[in-house]
């Protein structure tokens, strides 16, 4: 009876673990949208769907646009905190987040080695904050 009561409650545990980094997350304040799926190979990017299916991008919203889009290209998880690596749609330029799960839905971005990401701004281009807070909306991923 033990046992089973360990094995059931290790794998709720880990079902808990595997989603912490699959979703569909936001910064309100930013305008930043982060699409992810640490798990398993199954997000297309808008405009890129050619090129198959990845981990994720990062873009902003309708009101707020990054320059270019900027896709995953490679991670890293260690515990509540997951490395990612992205680069821009031309490959020009790379950034390394770290995106760490504080409570509930609730993730900081914070840059690693400076900030590579910028959006418009009139007619300008202004780098995005080093830092900013996420939190995951609710639909659902594939």
């Amino acid at each position: 009876m033990t046992a089973s009561a360990l094995f059931a409650q290790s794998a709720s545990t880990k079902a808990v673990n595997d989603s912490i980094f699959k979703g569909n997350f936001y910064s309100p304040h930013h305008h930043v949208q982060l699409v992810i799926n640490l798990y398993h190979e199954s997000i297309s990017v808008p405009g890129y769907e050619f090129l198959g299916k990845m981990n994720g991008y990062l873009k902003g919203d309708a009101s707020q646009y990054l320059y270019g889009t900027w896709m995953l290209i490679d991670y890293k998880i260690q515990g509540n905190q997951a490395e990612l690596r992205f680069t821009n749609d031309i490959g020009s330029d790379s950034q390394t987040i770290l995106f760490t799960h504080k409570a509930d839905n609730i993730y900081i971005y914070s840059t690693k080695n400076g900030n590579n990401v910028s959006k418009a701004v009139g007619r300008k281009l202004v780098k995005i904050a080093d830092e900013m807070v996420f939190t995951r909306k609710t639909e659902k991923l594939p």
